[in-house]
């Protein structure tokens, strides 16, 4: 704990940016721990009931790979793993993370080699169609050398000695982040407007047809590759089977595929408010998610809310243009448009 999150420069963001992000849900602690506290204090039978709870057959998934006979596996699998007791399955219900609706800000004074910016947005589950196109979007923004953020905000502009978007692949709902260090000599507040003005241009404007396919191949020859290894193959399909499909690791290519560039279209997007800051000697981490899906389609419901919000009810405007429940998989029309445009424009 102390090597990782205490002594080494940055280490103690993630603690500060989950418990920011998070107000109900167990991810607003990192999994060593909220605070080294927590580990002096264990007690051995704080161990052996975390791993009986956890570590257990009824919660262990097995692949075999190879060129091996199935009969043969099963055969052994009894003989060195039948003995053990099962134990009782542990199930998982946790809690659903509320809506954030404001804009959370921390400011850290610390020892460290450079200002440091950080930016999260909540999004979907892992097991949602649409962490797909926000997993391409990270790789739009920041995902190496020929990303968005790269070359106009290190290379064009130099406000930036590095900067790369990402997010962590989290089984519930999780961040997507933007982490960047500015150059010596440069103001934080302004690196950070150049980055929001580079997010507002997404938006907006949404992406080529190139862009997207380029983000696509990518996402498909690191598959590739990484199925190349008998091991890494053994390691997936065990991942998806602990997700509930281990039949994804045939399919998921093909849920990048079906992501269009419509699907990045001005107004279906992730609004960005207030960011994180960092001036000279402080280092600041911060995060501001508000999940927006795409705007409904179906026109007896945009008319019937366009007249609560000429009635004064936006609020319930802004739930179903911005998170509605029907608004999951459809394409914005022009009643659409004209709702959104009138009465949710973009920040």
């Amino acid at each position: 704990f102390k090597e990782h999150y205490i002594n080494k420069p940055y280490g103690d963001v993630w603690h500060k940016m989950r418990e920011m992000a998070y107000t109900k849900h167990p991810y607003r602690w990192m999994t060593i721990g909220a605070s080294l506290k927590h580990i002096e204090d264990a007690t051995l039978e704080d161990v052996k009931s975390f791993f009986y709870k956890h570590y257990t057959p009824c919660n262990a998934i097995l692949v075999v790979a190879g060129n091996v006979d199935t009969a043969q596996i099963k055969a052994l699998a009894e003989k060195w793993f039948g003995p053990i007791p099962s134990g009782t399955r542990y199930l998982r219900q946790l809690p659903v993370e509320p809506r954030q609706t404001a804009p959370r800000q921390m400011e850290v004074k610390a020892k460290v080699p450079v200002d440091a910016l950080y930016k999260c947005w909540h999004i979907y589950p892992r097991m949602d169609d649409r962490y797909y196109a926000v997993d391409l979007i990270s790789d739009i923004l920041g995902g190496g050398g020929s990303s968005r953020l790269y070359q106009v905000l290190v290379k064009e502009k130099q406000l930036f000695s590095n900067i790369e978007c990402y997010h962590f692949g989290s089984t519930d709902a999780g961040l997507m982040t933007i982490e960047g260090k500015p150059l010596k000599g440069v103001d934080i507040r302004e690196a950070e407007k150049a980055v929001t003005e580079e997010l507002k241009k997404l938006m907006e404007e949404g992406i080529s047809s190139s862009e997207l396919e380029k983000v696509k191949n990518k996402a498909e020859s690191a598959m590739a590759f990484e199925d190349m290894s008998l091991m890494n193959r053994a390691s997936s399909i065990a991942m998806y089977e602990n997700l509930g499909d281990a039949q994804l690791i045939n399919t998921e290519l093909s849920k990048y595929r079906a992501v269009t560039a419509e699907a990045y279209a001005p107004y279906s997007h992730y609004r960005v408010g207030a960011a994180v800051l960092s001036t000279d000697g402080k280092q600041y981490s911060g995060c501001n998610v508000e999940n927006a899906s795409y705007p409904c389609s179906v026109c007896a419901e945009v008319n019937a809310i366009t007249s609560m919000v000429a009635a004064g009810s936006q609020e319930l405007a802004e739930i179903l243009i911005v998170g509605g429940s029907k608004t999951d998989q459809c394409t914005p029309c022009g009643n659409c448009r004209q709702v959104i445009a009138q009465f949710a424009k973009p920040e």
